[in-house]
């Protein structure tokens, strides 16, 4: 059951009564001077995808399959990958990486499933290749760090142990400091290479999980002393006689754990031609532990035929026993040591964990939550341990390329351990931190104070938000107002209380493994479901996740949480966290990785692509009354970010009940009035429009589908028909007939010549220059260029299309065409006819020893004199002259005409059903955001080519060009690709800027 909510966070669920409630601003948050992450746009900014699911299959090819898909994450909008716990860890259950076994290999030793060298998730050097594909991708990778635990080393030990609580305080007097037989001891190869220390053991730990082993194995004598062997005549050696006196004792012969006999030990009874009969200590022990047997070792096998007959000796017995093969006495003996409560698991059951009472100093010192939760329970406070640590988390680093970190299970270990991680992080990528996440995982309300108080260095874990969409939006008679996912939340939406106390760094989620795991593990099976697995195996958590993942995609579920895609939508456009996405909510987790898309993948997708384009500016919640309840919030909340123009901004609005039928208003800010919207997730398929003070009025129907349980949409600008391609502003008066205007002008009027876009330069830019390919379009000039006039060579416009224009005759593509390298265009169709004419002159000069081709006059290097030569192009266009060549010497320099054209020409756009603007070509070939034809100029435009004119480099069109002039080709090719050249100089140079 969740933990109460503490009274900050409970009481501030009274706001939502008051109906509208606006997101604080970001504040660093904590006393220190110079926290490492703040929040704000810079760590917003950032989406964390979650890769690995429980129960996805041990097929070794994660890595693979991330390689391939880097580009795919990257382009959805993900920046950071965290990944499965890549360590070789226990064949247990479902293998998923935590009951870590080696902390240093990764896939690199074979160590795996019949020796294979791969982990779950694949080799060492397939992960290595995944980090550098997600690294060229622009994303960061964090390993799933787990500090906590170590599992099931293959050497034993015997330590003194007292059964206590998760705190590690005593509470079963059953177990108080008793000798306890444990695995303890491991020296991995991972760890006798890279670590600091060899081989771990019980001086490492502060205790174990319940071992299923039993509590009453050690062999004591009739006073409660233990038995040991030392070796051969050892005078420390404290035997029974029965053993003392024997050729085992002389002879070293004894087994032994630690110096301790055990129930489990044996000892060579007899010598043969063919080596030593080893048999069970148990032959001549009497038990002397209350309860820990229910019958004596003779007794069971006298019961199993053993010694002839019911009526047989215990020396019949004995012989007999020794007188079976090793196999059959060894499973016989098994058999017993199974079926005595002290020898078995059934002595641990009700037991917690299991303090080491060697040392108990570093037991729940300096924790957010308690000591002991799972395997072999690390001692985080010793020096030794810590030392250990910073040299994993290096290892992975630099080894293999990690950007950052998430430490599982943040609230068990010792404080300095994350401390000493952000210390290590703070001064090896000072104010590089954003490059380098690292985030905890606590269930606990403690991990405020302590990141506030110690810089921050590692991202709050928001747990409260996952259950409050678990518990409103994810179950189909919520337990808890819709409204709780805003206020239950470190990061509180609503305004109330210190900004200290509510504004933290932090990650959030919907679902992960771990939430995952328990919901499907409350689902009951039948015994034919089961198939004779106990509850827990792997099997039976398998058979379980078959009905859960089957369950969630039906309408009315009963096992998984509805409204996931509702879930993702608030979460995504939350201000002020770092989203996570999980793997199994976008793809079937049981199906091989990446190849079976989930009931909710095409939702989270287009989310995710809304929240890149879309998510910005501040946030204002509002807590809605509805016609099934008077309380705000009850069953109705939204989201709104303002954005950071027109283009931007969004409304997310949320309803958990079917039977939703009510109108609301959704204020997306003045500066969005008169402004059109629709849905980014294509639930509804009307056009709403703002008002005159930008609020949207939006009446809600509920439905009840697989994806939605309620009410869903995320209200984007309709200016934009794909994410990403929103043009920079809108225009201030009516587009042409038949195109799709972004606000409210009345359809069917004739724009005036010369209108600029909102948001455009007020003059021409200079003529003649060459835009940067692939910018937006700030907006286009109020004038045209002067035709006939030479333009400034050399001297880049404001504005411009968003691909280079053409310098050649022909057809124009309609600005407004979506090329496959640039977002920023907008889709449209429009038609358009037009001509143009170029003039231009060019300097040229060449090289008076050479005899020049006949009918030119040789021009010495010195003197430049102008060449002549013609260009043809569309209005504003360079034109392109073709110089007379003094020479016929290929090395000399032709001559360049640059030309200024004018042209005239009409044309009209059509609007095709699916909504797309028209384009247009504007006088400096600038792409007019409302789809437009511009009055002068034009050319003939389509805005569904992909692949015409305009896509062309400058050199390509001029070539295209001069086709038919064989005789001037090379000449002009060569000085087109010293301009292309400079043009391409520039890009980078501005790009460089830009980073």
């Amino acid at each position: 059951m969740r933990k109460t909510l503490p009274i900050a966070l409970s009481a501030c669920a009274l706001v939502a009564f008051s109906g509208v409630v606006v997101a604080p601003a970001a504040n660093a948050a904590g006393s220190v001077g110079s926290p490492t992450f703040v929040s704000g746009d810079a760590l917003d900014s950032h989406v964390i995808f979650q890769d690995f699911s429980f129960f996805q299959p041990y097929e070794s090819d994660t890595y693979a399959t991330l390689t391939k898909q880097a580009k795919t994450l990257a382009d959805l909008g993900v920046t950071d990958v965290w990944t499965a716990p890549a360590s070789r860890a226990l064949n247990a259950y479902n293998e998923e990486g935590y009951a870590v076994t080696d902390r240093y290999d990764l896939g690199e030793f074979p160590a795996g499933h019949d020796g294979a060298t791969a982990t779950k998730y694949g080799t060492s050097a397939e992960l290595k290749t995944a980090i550098a594909a997600m690294h060229d991708a622009g994303m960061h990778v964090q390993a799933d760090l787990v500090p906590n635990q170590v599992y099931n080393y293959q050497d034993r030990e015997v330590v003194r142990v007292t059964a206590v609580d998760q705190w590690g305080n005593p509470n079963d007097d059953r177990v108080r400091n008793k000798l306890y037989e444990v695995y303890t001891k491991g020296s991995p190869a991972g760890q006798q290479k890279y670590g600091t220390f060899g081989q771990w053991d019980s001086s490492d730990l502060n205790g174990i999980s319940p071992q299923d082993i039993g509590t009453d194995r050690v062999l004591l004598d009739p006073d409660g002393k233990p038995y040991r062997y030392f070796g051969p005549n050892d005078t420390k050696n404290h035997l029974p006689e029965w053993l003392a006196s024997t050729d085992a004792q002389r002879y070293g012969e004894i087994n032994a754990i630690d110096s301790y006999l055990t129930v489990d030990g044996y000892y060579a009874v007899e010598h043969t031609d063919h080596g030593p009969i080893w048999r069970s200590l148990l032959l001549h022990y009497d038990e002397q532990q209350p309860g820990a047997t229910t019958i004596s070792y003779l007794d069971y096998l006298r019961q199993h035929g053993y010694g002839g007959s019911a009526d047989a000796t215990d020396d019949q017995v004995r012989a007999d026993i020794i007188g079976r093969s090793d196999s059959v006495a060894q499973n016989s003996t098994n058999d017993y040591i199974g079926s005595q409560p002290g020898y078995s698991g059934r002595s641990e059951q009700g037991i917690t964990a299991l303090r080491f009472d060697d040392d108990t100093s570093g037991v729940n010192e300096n924790n957010l939550q308690y000591e002991f939760l799972l395997g072999q329970d690390v001692d985080n406070s010793s020096a030794k341990v810590q030392a250990e640590q910073r040299n994993w988390e290096e290892f992975l680093l630099d080894e293999y390329g990690f950007d950052g970190f998430r430490y599982d299970a943040a609230g068990h270990y010792n404080k300095e351990v994350l401390q000493q991680s952000a210390d290590l992080f703070a001064k090896r990528y000072g104010n590089d931190q954003l490059d380098h996440l690292n985030y905890i995982e606590s269930y606990v309300d403690e991990q405020v104070p302590y990141l506030n108080g110690t810089g921050n260095g590692q991202l709050a874990y928001d747990d409260e938000m996952y259950y409050a969409y678990l518990n409103s939006l994810g179950k189909a008679n919520p337990t808890q107002a819709l409204s709780t996912t805003v206020t239950n939340s470190f990061s509180n939406r609503t305004g109330s209380g210190p900004v200290s106390a509510n504004v933290i760094p932090n990650w959030s989620f919907v679902t992960n493994h771990d939430t995952e795991h328990n919901v499907m593990a409350e689902i009951p099976l039948t015994a034919a479901q089961a198939d004779g697995h106990p509850y827990g195996t792997k099997e039976y958590q398998l058979a379980q996740y078959a009905i859960y993942t089957a369950d969630r995609a039906k309408t009315d579920k009963r096992y998984a949480p509805y409204n996931i895609p509702a879930a993702y939508a608030l979460e995504l456009t939350n201000k002020d966290t770092v989203p996570t996405v999980f793997y199994g909510d976008m793809w079937e987790a049981a199906d091989s990785y990446m190849t079976t898309e989930s009931p909710y993948h095409d939702a989270i997708t287009a989310m995710l692509a809304a929240r890149k384009s879309y998510a910005s500016g501040a946030q204002t919640v509002t807590n809605h009354a509805s016609n099934l309840s008077a309380t705000p919030g009850q069953d109705l909340v939204s989201s709104v970010r303002a954005g950071k123009d027109r283009s931007t901004g969004i409304g997310v609005v949320v309803g958990d009940q079917p039977a939703l039928d009510t109108t609301i208003e959704v204020e997306m800010g003045r500066a969005h009035a008169d402004q059109r919207y629709t849905d980014a997730l294509g639930y509804h398929d009307e056009v709403l429009t703002t008002d005159a003070n930008g609020t949207l009025t939006v009446h809600l129907q509920g439905s009840k589908n697989v994806q939605v349980n309620g009410y869903l949409a995320a209200w984007v600008p309709s200016s934009a028909a794909a994410p990403g391609t929103a043009p920079t502003g809108e225009p201030t008066t009516a587009p042409t007939p038949g195109t799709d205007p972004t606000g409210t002008l009345t359809p069917g009027t004739t724009p005036a010549p010369s209108t600029a876009p909102t948001g455009g330069p007020t003059t021409a830019p200079t003529p003649g220059t060459t835009p940067t390919p692939g910018t937006a379009p700030t907006g286009g000039p109020t004038t045209a260029p002067t035709p006939g006039t030479t333009p400034t060579p050399g001297t880049a416009p404001t504005g411009g299309p968003t691909t280079a224009p053409a310098p050649s005759t022909g057809p124009t593509p309609a600005p407004g065409t979506d090329p496959s390298d640039d977002p920023t265009a907008t889709p449209g169709v429009g038609t358009g006819t037009g001509t143009g004419t170029g003039s231009g002159t060019g300097t040229g000069t060449g090289d008076p020893t050479v005899t020049p081709t006949p009918g030119t006059t040789p021009i010495p290097i010195p003197i430049p004199t102008p060449g002549t030569g013609t260009g043809t192009g569309p209005t504003a266009a360079p034109g392109v002259g073709t110089g007379t060549l003094p020479s016929g010497d290929p090395s000399l320099i032709p001559g360049v005409g640059i030309g200024s054209g004018s042209g005239s020409g009409s044309g009209s756009g059509t609007t095709p059903a699916t909504g797309t603007t028209g384009g247009s070509t504007t006088p400096n070939g600038s792409t007019s955001p409302n789809g437009s034809t511009s009055p002068v100029g034009s050319g003939t435009t389509n805005g569904t080519a992909a692949a015409d004119p305009a896509t062309r480099t400058p050199v390509q069109a001029a070539l295209a060009y001069t086709g038919a002039h064989l005789a001037p080709l090379v000449g002009t090719a060569a000085v087109l690709l010293l301009v292309g050249l400079t043009v391409l100089a520039f890009a980078r140079r501005r790009r460089s800027t830009e980073h």
